[in-house]
């Protein structure tokens, strides 16, 4: 079965998923790749199930299903919408963040302190759908690894990233309720708008290898035309390409693409 692998975030994610599929009973061979986000596993029917499959990497944190290309191009694209957004957000809320950051830096002799209590509860104030909302895969992603640590004994990229978040934004928050000591909102801000951003540059990248590579796919036949009984009768039947096997003879019409 091809198996189409979501939340993979680099190459320590597929060889994660190819070691656990391995140690399940019934599996024989598992090939993922990292471009096409997808995983050949040969397995036996008789020892393991499809479902136990799908359940393992779900355990890991992860998301599969048997890949379609017609489903991977909807996928594909509902992917980069959610993305977008993400992003989107995460840069107007960085904007926004420094731009009230810039005369806490430049002007704190002239800044009454009232106008920067104003701005530092502005700047949490929109960084709060930046972590809540445009970091909110990272923080998932983390969550996941963690719940399922015990199972494999590896971490994601993901939790540190969520770690530092958390503790940064955590530190602002007491700092501005305080009234003492730093606040890191911009930080924060530009960390989630910059990560967000170069995930997305390799997100479209890969999409469209993908795309390259289920084009080239499309365009080879399902079905085939196989004679029944070559030395005895003409009979033709419409057979699918996979249920071929070597010794059959087929039918090839001319301009077909084989």
């Amino acid at each position: 079965v091809t198996l189409k692998l979501e939340n993979i975030r680099c190459a320590a994610c597929i060889w994660l998923n190819e070691q656990y599929l391995r140690h399940i009973a019934g599996v024989e061979d598992v090939r993922a790749h990292y471009v096409t986000q997808k995983a050949v596993v040969r397995f036996d029917l008789e020892r393991c199930k499809l479902s136990t499959l799908l359940a393992a990497i779900e355990q890991l944190g992860y998301t599969a299903w048997p890949f379609d290309a017609t489903i991977d191009d909807h996928v594909s694209r509902s992917e980069q919408q959610r993305s977008l957004i993400r992003l989107s957000i995460a840069w107007l809320g960085m904007m926004q963040v420094m731009m009230y950051a810039w005369p806490i830096y430049f002007d704190r002799h002239d800044l009454l302190d009232e106008h920067a209590m104003l701005l530092a509860w502005t700047s949490a104030l929109l960084t709060l759908p930046v972590i809540g909302y445009s970091a909110a895969p990272i923080f998932y992603n983390a969550w996941q690894s963690i719940k399922n640590c015990w199972r494999h004994g590896l971490l994601s990229m993901d939790v540190p990233v969520a770690i530092a978040l958390a503790l940064a934004f955590a530190a602002s928050v007491i700092n501005l309720v305080r009234g003492t000591g730093a606040s890191y909102f911009d930080s924060i801000t530009m960390f989630v708008a910059f990560l967000l951003t170069a995930r997305y540059i390799e997100m479209r990248m890969r999409h469209e290898v993908q795309s390259t590579t289920s084009a080239l796919a499309k365009q080879l036949p399902a079905v085939c035309e196989r004679f029944d009984d070559f030395s005895t009768t003409r009979t033709i039947h419409t057979v699918p390409v996979v249920k071929c096997q070597i010794g059959d003879i087929l039918h090839i019409p001319a301009g077909e693409v084989i």
